[in-house]
């Protein structure tokens, strides 16, 4: 009788985790999707630019200056 019920809890156990990787795979599915599908994964370089701004701790703005970043992915 204990095997029985270890073997059933085991079964449930398995299907259980089977479940959870199937919706963390589609999960991260459509955060690659939405976030370019294809065309985000085969990104080697990109650029970003803008502001950057520095505060206090009285939260004043003590300095600013402009930013151009470059990102390689390799």
């Amino acid at each position: 009788m204990n095997a029985v019920v270890a073997a059933l809890l085991a079964a449930s156990l398995a299907a259980a985790q089977t479940t959870f990787e199937v919706r963390g795979r589609k999960v991260a599915d459509e955060a690659i999707e939405a976030l370019g599908g294809a065309a985000f994964q085969q990104m080697t370089d990109r650029t970003e630019f803008g502001r950057v701004y520095s505060f206090d701790f009285a939260q004043r703005l003590s300095g600013l200056g402009r930013a151009h970043i470059y990102t390689r992915y390799l």
